[in-house]
């Protein structure tokens, strides 16, 4: 198996990022990741970092994928997340969604031991691997990895994890596909801005559906199929996350819009997965069973 070392990487998702790796669809490559702060804080008494907000989150990346073209959907399979043995939890000076009442700097590395991260107070919280930032170079112009948007980027949804699938809108020719920003368990919203961030090393399979765009990020896992969306508000990014599950829903199933829209009030789940980014995320989850039973029958010639 190809493997792409954490140091090449970028801060920002652009088309004007040349490629360090180029992959063929339907092959599976490991890539190595720096933590959120570029490993700079390894123990307690390191000092903390200076934080430029413009240069974290780096991830792995950018890599070419063979025949992606714009209106492509990109889909990647996330086979496995290995952790190290800490992680990095931190309050950072005017961030979060707290901020005005947590000005100080505030740090500590936890160990990471048998499936659980070690928590001050010997609380012991099982491991959740998170991929918080994913995406592709966006339509046009350059995105900082802190951003969130229809390219993907920093979306911290907690689904992003081992044994999910990926979509992804392809904009430019290879998509220039990057990740990181790993969290061994993360809260939805990450309140504080963090959660336990670690590097790590994920293992994930590519491929292309051609001529098949899509406005936003989507995905699905073992049981539901997800929406996901960020705006400057959490009214705006729900209304869209619940706009692309009814139009979802009414290209696979035999629902109309109407119909559509009433089954996401009585099944959807709804969750704030960003709250302090500077756009929130939000995604709407819908059970795989749904989409199933509904199907729409083929039509015989």
């Amino acid at each position: 198996m190809r493997k792409l070392s954490s140091e090449n990487f970028v801060y920002k998702m652009s088309a004007e990022n040349p490629p360090v790796m180029t992959v063929k669809p339907r092959k599976t490559i490991l890539i190595q990741t720096q933590d959120g702060f570029g490993g700079a804080i390894k123990r307690d008494d390191d000092p903390f970092p200076t934080i430029d907000m413009e240069r974290v989150n780096q991830t792995t990346g950018p890599i070419f994928i063979e025949g992606a073209e714009p209106g492509d959907t990109l889909v990647v399979d996330i086979k496995n997340i290995v952790l190290p043995k800490q992680g990095v939890t931190t309050i950072i000076p005017s961030f979060g969604a707290l901020k005005e009442q947590f000005s100080r700097e505030w740090k500590k590395v936890r160990a990471i031991r048998a499936g659980r991260v070690i928590f001050p107070g010997g609380i012991r919280l099982p491991v959740h691997p998170v991929i918080g930032t994913i995406g592709v170079a966006p339509a046009q112009g350059t995105v900082g990895n802190l951003y969130p948007g229809p390219h993907g980027g920093n979306l911290d949804v907690k689904d992003i994890t081992k044994g999910a699938r990926v979509y992804l809108p392809v904009f430019v020719p290879g998509a220039l596909f990057s990740l990181g920003d790993g969290k061994a368990v993360m809260g939805d919203g990450e309140t504080n801005g963090v959660g336990i961030e670690v590097s790590m090393k994920a293992t994930v399979r590519f491929d292309l559906i051609k001529d098949k765009p899509i406005r936003r990020p989507r995905l699905e896992n073992a049981t539901h199929k997800i929406t996901i969306a960020s705006a400057a508000n959490l009214e705006d990014a729900s209304k869209t996350a619940l706009n692309d599950m009814i139009d979802l829903l009414v290209e696979e199933t035999v629902l109309t819009k109407e119909e559509a829209y009433a089954m996401l009030g009585a099944i959807a789940d709804i969750k704030i997965a960003n709250v302090v980014d500077p756009e929130v995320t939000v995604r709407v989850a819908v059970p795989k069973y749904v989409f199933a039973q509904g199907r729409k029958k083929k039509v015989r010639n």
